[in-house]
């Protein structure tokens, strides 16, 4: 018995030792915040102030605005940052022809709203002849008209 105790506290002590080292998790090769332009003078990021919890220039921090009303030159505020975003979006073809597409869409839903609406047309039309002195027009069953002005006009409205 004394024999079988022995060897199970020896197990569970040499069980517990490790030879390997002690694991250290290795630096993110990411730096933490974006590098902005030190010859500005500007040294921190934008994701320092919004990592810090205060709240920045551009009201990132602020809580009573939710994600959608932050636009994006106030999310990233290193100016070269914002140049490669402009770069980026006046050549994206994608962006182009869907904003297009958008554009086409509303188009076409107020074109067929229109439809809905009802239309009030008027047209009219005038007619003013002057037949020279020693011309005769020959209408049938009317003889013929002399010289003189012969006027007419013509108006209509409609709806739909």
């Amino acid at each position: 018995m004394k024999r079988l105790i022995i060897s199970l506290i020896t197990a569970s002590v040499l069980s517990a030792c490790t030879l390997a080292p002690h694991y250290r998790r290795p630096e993110s090769p990411v730096p933490d915040s974006w590098r902005s332009d030190t010859a500005a003078g500007n040294t921190t990021g934008s994701v320092d102030a919004a990592a810090s919890g205060q709240p920045s220039r551009s009201g990132i921090g602020d809580p009573s605005r939710t994600a959608d009303q932050i636009g994006w030159r106030d999310f990233f505020a290193d100016p070269r940052l914002q140049h490669l975003i402009e770069i980026a979006l006046e050549n994206n073809r994608n962006l182009r022809i869907a904003v297009l597409n958008v554009a086409a869409s509303e188009a076409e839903y107020r074109v067929q709203r229109g439809a809905l609406f009802p239309a009030i047309s008027a047209t009219g039309s005038g007619l003013v002849e002057k037949l020279p002195a020693n011309a005769s027009v020959p209408l049938s069953g009317l003889g013929g008209l002399t010289a003189g002005t012969r006027s007419g006009r013509r108006g209509g409205l409609s709806s739909r």
